[in-house]
């Protein structure tokens, strides 16, 4: 596991320009139970900028968003609007890259509601840093290239992983991380993979198809139980208001050419 993080670098970056045809299903589900259930997400996101397109948005209080392993921006696409701020973290750049392209697309839509800068994604991995418990931007991948600007990580309103905790090494240091990040009552969002959910078609090899650098080595678990997200969210402070909730419809995704399905949930967890 110690180069997980790694073979999804180089798989996502490979994969980025053709992610959302082979997973266009699977976002656009996404999306739109994030859309849906945004209140039940936080009430930070029940308004925003962007509620009455037509109208420029009111003074509110800011509301900031981390997308966690952003990818595209399938997270922030659905919520970016409802927040002040979001930042979108992966460790691709050229999935970064096109997080910030559907950014200035996001713009384009929505005019003044949301303004440019208000959604920006950077190459960064937090299990990489060298954090000094004080809200630091210390970059561990991407450093080099594509630093954090000063006060990037300020505290979050809402943190959101979607469809990605499956990819990491150390979900409960991940977790802990993302406590580090949340204000006092903030609000962590993880959606994922239920368990022996998955569904593969007919002419999928699994073991055929899991090459090195494919996108089964890319999976570190197959999905977490509501128990297990309990354990991850309660040893981290995060279970005040703790819930999970299992999709009613299956993700469609295509895998090796073929079309597959699983079971997705979402949970929920706020800081004391």
């Amino acid at each position: 596991m110690a180069d997980l993080a790694e073979t999804n670098r180089k798989h996502f970056d490979k994969v980025a320009s053709n992610h959302q045809t082979d997973f266009g299903e699977l976002i656009a589900a996404v999306i739109a139970e994030l859309k849906r259930r945004r209140g039940w997400i936080s009430s930070t996101l029940a308004g925003g900028p962007n509620t009455d397109s037509h109208t420029a948005p009111a003074l509110r209080d800011e509301v900031r968003l981390l997308d966690y392993a952003c990818g595209a921006g399938t997270v922030s696409k659905a919520l970016a609007p409802h927040a002040t701020h979001t930042i979108g973290l992966d460790l691709s750049a050229n999935m970064v890259a096109e997080y910030n392209k559907a950014a200035r697309e996001i713009f384009d839509a929505h005019g003044p509601g949301l303004q440019p800068g208000r959604m920006e994604g950077f190459q960064h991995d937090l299990l990489a840093e060298s954090y000094s418990g004080s809200g630091s931007d210390t970059a561990g991948v991407g450093a080099g290239n594509n630093p954090l600007p000063s006060g990037t990580l300020a505290p979050f309103d809402v943190i959101v992983v979607g469809m990605a905790l499956h990819h990491v090494a150390e979900p409960g240091r991940l977790l802990t991380r993302f406590s580090e990040l949340l204000k006092p009552g903030g609000v962590c969002v993880v959606l994922d993979m239920v368990p022996g959910s998955a569904q593969f078609g007919h002419d999928v090899d699994l073991k055929e198809s899991g090459h090195e650098g494919g996108v089964l080595d890319t999976i570190g678990k197959h999905g977490f139980t509501e128990a297990e997200m309990r354990d991850l969210y309660e040893g981290v402070g995060m279970w005040r208001g703790f819930e999970y909730a299992v999709f009613d419809e299956r993700f469609q995704f295509t895998l090796f050419g073929q079309q597959c399905s699983s079971l997705g949930f979402i949970a929920r967890g706020e800081m004391l």
